[in-house]
């Protein structure tokens, strides 16, 4: 699956993450994926990275387990790194708490693979905002605040090169190719968010979970999102107006989309919990 996308921008990953560096004056890497994805993730710099070169920045798209597992790692074979993200990504990483969950949960999906887990490293060393601008020479992203999956979500976009990284603000695709959307925090929120990306021209959608998705592709995958969302979650507000409890809804409908065998890997109480924050997002606006 790894490839150059375009000159100077590297993709690599299997069927759950996804790996992007992108190359200039400053070399930038998108997300940093799980514990038990390091390896991976380590083979994969080393092959696009020249002799020499460093790793300068990591774009964080928001504070999950899954996309900021791979930090300590590169803190440790790349001492000058730097993290970026969003402002409320700064305090929950600032938290023991929240450092002791991520640990926690990259242990679950890692097993015996300890190597890199020193979670007491993570931290932001710039506050990416609204309109922010990044630029290494070759690419220049615009910062989106783009909560409803969590609160801390950010999107970044080349309006030249049209590369949009969302991060889980526009869903994913299953193993099974369907779409999933990740409503975790706030559906209207992420509605808002997703409309409000779809509406971007869009080439290259880099997707941080299973694959990119490029040309008219992008656009339809968007639009369909758009689409998968307010089905799910309209469906969803109809049942609790009905009366139907959380777990009848996540066991009667959820899951009779969703399975996870077509999910991504992810330890089953996380893929249960994402189920139920589904339905929790939605209620709460009822």
């Amino acid at each position: 699956m790894e490839r150059e996308i375009m000159k100077d921008f590297y993709y690599g990953g299997d069927s759950s993450f996804s790996f992007y560096l992108l190359k200039g004056e400053k070399n930038i890497l998108v997300d940093s994926a799980t514990l038990n994805r390091t390896k991976k993730l380590n083979d994969f710099l080393e092959k696009n990275l020249k002799d020499g070169e460093n790793l300068d920045y990591v774009l964080l798209t928001h504070s999950h387990y899954d996309h900021c597992g791979g930090i300590p790692m590169l803190k440790e074979i790349f001492p000058k790194i730097e993290v970026w993200a969003s402002e409320r990504a700064a305090s929950i990483f600032s938290k023991e708490k929240a450092r002791a969950f991520i640990k926690e949960m990259n242990r679950a999906e890692a097993g015996k693979e300890f190597k890199y887990d020193n979670y007491e490293t993570l931290k932001v060393d710039k506050i990416l905002k609204e309109g922010d601008l990044i630029s290494n020479g070759n690419f220049e992203f615009t910062i989106f605040e783009t909560p409803g999956h969590t609160k801390c979500s950010i999107s970044f976009y080349d309006k030249e090169k049209r590369i949009l990284f969302p991060g889980d603000a526009v869903g994913i695709f299953e193993k099974n190719g369907k779409i999933k959307p990740l409503f975790f925090s706030n559906y209207s929120t992420y509605i808002n968010s997703l409309k409000r990306l779809s509406e971007l021209e869009v080439n290259i959608l880099a997707l941080p979970h299973n694959r990119p998705v490029e040309g008219k592709k992008a656009k339809e995958f968007l639009k369909k999102s758009y689409e998968k969302t307010l089905e799910i979650g309209e469906k969803i507000k109809e049942l609790l107006l009905k009366g139907d409890n959380e777990d009848s809804i996540v066991n009667n409908f959820l899951l009779k989309i969703f399975k996870k065998e077509d999910a991504i890997d992810q330890p089953m109480e996380t893929f249960m919990l994402n189920l139920y924050s589904l339905v929790r997002a939605v209620a709460k606006e009822i």
